[in-house]
């Protein structure tokens, strides 16, 4: 998790800051929302470059939940890695269209009884990693032969 403030925002996460802002000012009766992260967060970024490197397929994407925590501060939380389980608005990159934070309570619930995975997309992602290591290392194996 990490705490987001006007004053830490690095470049790449300045305009995620500014993002959040506004939707929470814009749902005054909203204190929470869950997005996609962006690629400046949780090594997100990273972590695809390395799969790149390695020739592996891209990890499932990764959700968070924002917390708005004080007037200007939000909490910003991993809470699902897969495909997204919940209704969102793309117009508002991803934001979640619940009506309340009531409503968002339904789909934590949902998250934390699967542990935060989409099991079958992270199984499938898993099958297409061994797949593509297997094929790979048979390559190398007929190169050398």
């Amino acid at each position: 998790m990490r705490y987001a403030t006007p004053h830490n925002c690095t470049e790449g996460t300045k305009s995620d800051f500014a993002a959040d802002a506004a939707w929470l000012k814009a749902h005054k009766n909203r204190s929470q929302m869950i997005r996609k992260a962006s690629f400046a967060e949780f090594e997100t970024f990273e972590t695809r470059q390395h799969c790149a490197k390695l020739g592996i397929p891209q990890p499932p994407q990764l959700w968070v939940m924002v917390t708005r925590s004080g007037s200007s501060n939000h909490i910003i939380i991993p809470i699902w890695l897969g495909d997204q389980c919940f209704p969102t608005d793309n117009s508002l990159q991803c934001y979640d269209t619940c009506d309340s934070d009531d409503a968002l309570q339904v789909i934590l619930h949902y998250i934390n009884h699967n542990k935060g995975f989409d099991t079958l997309e992270f199984l499938e992602w898993v099958q297409r990693v061994q797949s593509t290591m297997n094929a790979a290392a048979a390559k190398q194996n007929g190169a050398v032969n």
